[in-house]
């Protein structure tokens, strides 16, 4: 007997694959279906697919991923054992509350992924499956999964996923969902867009709207008088970009940061004053301000002491915020210490005691980079953005290696979506290229401040 990491057991002697659907042998089969048997290695394959290790899964797939030809012969594996993992997650999820919002483990992703890779009837009948999974990230993952696929049969279980508590709850859920939304390129996913343009507020709305402002008839299949129409409502909720009718044009090129890959660090031009951050916009509605105390930082630079210049930059930016946007500050040197445990609206009081508690600090001791990165990664659920002020390379924490910092922070933000917004002070060369790719992996800006 074996049990998996998702606490299910297994007595794998023999599995029958019908087409379908996936049957144990002993269970009743219809008389015109015809099972395939599997041999001892694929059956010693399904055991290591959902087998306790995570690494041992890993290495499975990763061979199955290396070699096509080994995963045409063994694709009904991998579907059987995408469908024991979700079986038993889903009892995990409803025996457990706990559970709900646990997060899947690597392999299952991949597993999605192959199978999205290859869509037969029977993985995307399970991928659908995963679509209505009970645990909210495993729904979420399956989402994304199709959404870049762009599966438009998936259209009406992706909008689903609005409905969810979890879309409300998680900003990683909430932005993974709509951009799963953009990607999937039908009609009913832009007039869902359209909604939630209306109701979200932040840098998901500035997203939808520009979204709604790219698309083309292209988007709605030719359909000139379904997207005209379409086009008759938003144009006068949104400022839109001119349209292009033309049934073969491209749609516009305009910035869209959803895509990290297509991202560069420059900010949008603004038809109006925002309130902002060395120059960045704080358009997110929920920020977390994050201020190096090391004792550098009590260094001079040609506009006076760097403390005091980024406590004055800080305090700006606190007064500039509106009293609908939610903040909080971490003070970072040896140890990370919270202005705030929790996020706060920017209300008078608020701004004044943040700063008052800016005004407060001295510079002394290291640099934990990897702690502050840890800490701001776990402050919030509904955290958007984050703005990272250092003026020098990790020195203390659990890893001061750049490199090192920059691949946990890589992963574990892959589905919480933070943007990591960095600004350098007086920093050398090998910190100014962390603080710029640290910026770039999440899609955000980077500053350097002499």
């Amino acid at each position: 007997m074996l049990k998996t990491s998702l606490a299910i057991s297994l007595r794998v002697v023999s599995l029958s694959i019908v087409m379908g659907g996936l049957v144990w042998q002993g269970h009743a089969v219809k008389a015109d279906e015809s099972p395939v048997r599997l041999n001892a290695v694929q059956q010693r394959l399904l055991r290591i697919l959902t087998a306790p290790s995570e690494k041992a899964r890993l290495k499975s797939i990763a061979l199955l991923q290396k070699d096509p030809d080994f995963l045409n012969m063994n694709f009904h594996v991998l579907l059987a054992a995408t469908q024991t993992l979700l079986e038993s997650s889903e009892e995990q999820a409803k025996s457990d509350d706990e559970t709900e919002l646990a997060f899947p483990p690597d392999s299952l992703i991949a597993y999605f992924e192959l199978l999205a890779a290859h869509p037969t009837p029977d993985s995307k009948q399970l991928l659908r499956k995963a679509l209505d999974h009970p645990n909210d990230f495993v729904a979420m993952v399956a989402g994304d999964v199709v959404g870049r696929r762009e599966w438009i049969e998936m259209v009406e279980p992706l909008c689903s996923l609005v409905k969810r508590d979890a879309f409300s709850t998680h900003y990683g859920f909430r932005f993974t969902v709509v951009r799963a939304l953009v990607c999937i390129r039908h009609p009913d996913a832009y007039k869902l867009l359209q909604q939630l343009g209306k109701e979200l507020t932040g840098e998901l709305a500035k997203e939808i709207e520009n979204k709604l402002a790219d698309v083309t008839l292209r988007d709605f299949g030719g359909e000139e008088e379904l997207f005209n129409q379409w086009r008759s409502e938003i144009k006068s909720k949104v400022k839109l970009a001119e349209f292009n009718v033309a049934e073969d044009a491209e749609a516009p090129k305009t910035q869209n940061s959803l895509y990290v890959a297509d991202y560069h660090s420059a900010s949008t031009p603004r038809k109006y004053a925002r309130p902002s951050y060395y120059g960045i916009d704080l358009d997110a509605n929920r920020i977390l301000f994050i201020l190096d105390t090391s004792g550098s930082m009590q260094e001079p630079t040609r506009y006076g002491v760097k403390l005091a210049q980024a406590k004055k930059e800080l305090n700006d930016a606190i007064e500039s915020l509106p009293p609908s946007t939610e903040f909080s500050i971490l003070f970072f040197s040896d140890r990370v210490r919270a202005w705030n445990d929790e996020l706060v609206f920017a209300t008078p009081e608020n701004r004044k005691s943040a700063i008052k508690s800016v005004n407060s600090l001295t510079s002394a001791g290291k640099t934990n980079t990897c702690g502050v990165m840890k800490s701001s990664l776990e402050f919030d659920d509904q955290l958007e953005a984050v703005f990272f002020l250092t003026d020098g390379a990790p020195t203390t924490g659990s890893t001061t290696n750049p490199q090192r910092i920059l691949e946990e922070f890589a992963y574990a933000n892959r589905w919480r979506h933070l943007r990591m917004h960095t600004i350098g002070v007086g920093v050398s060369d090998a910190t100014q290229q962390f603080l710029k790719r640290l910026a770039e992996i999440s899609g955000a800006e980077f500053i350097q401040v002499d």
